[in-house]
């Protein structure tokens, strides 16, 4: 409480930005607990969130794909038919992961890696 004359009055405040207004959940002041003449117990529930911060992924080298037009897509298309070998001998599994790893280095030789 404060004293102004012969009026009471009672100031609570508690400094807090804009943004973390939010956080603020409940505030209430109790007014049996005087810390002094004109101060009373303030008591606020905040809520804090944590963030986790993403990790960069350093080192991963991504093919440019990007940078494809006509004359680089005959060109990959043209190395793929000559170093793939396309034969049917063995499970889909196996000539699958044996295509997709000649595609790759194809690609990579012919549009290059960025990080």
């Amino acid at each position: 409480m404060m004293f102004s004359g012969n009026n009471k009055s009672q100031i609570d405040y508690f400094l807090i930005k804009a943004n973390d207004r939010r956080m603020c959940k409940d505030c209430k002041v109790i007014p049996s607990e005087c810390l002094g003449t004109q101060y009373r117990l303030l008591i606020m529930d905040l809520v804090f969130k944590s963030f986790r911060v993403k990790k960069r992924r350093v080192g991963d080298a991504r093919i440019r794909w990007w940078d494809i037009n006509k004359e680089k897509a005959a060109k990959l298309s043209e190395k793929i038919k000559r170093e793939g070998s396309w034969k049917l001998i063995e499970d889909a599994d196996a000539m699958w992961e044996r295509m997709a790893q000649c595609i790759r280095r194809s690609a990579k030789e012919l549009l290059g890696v960025s990080k």
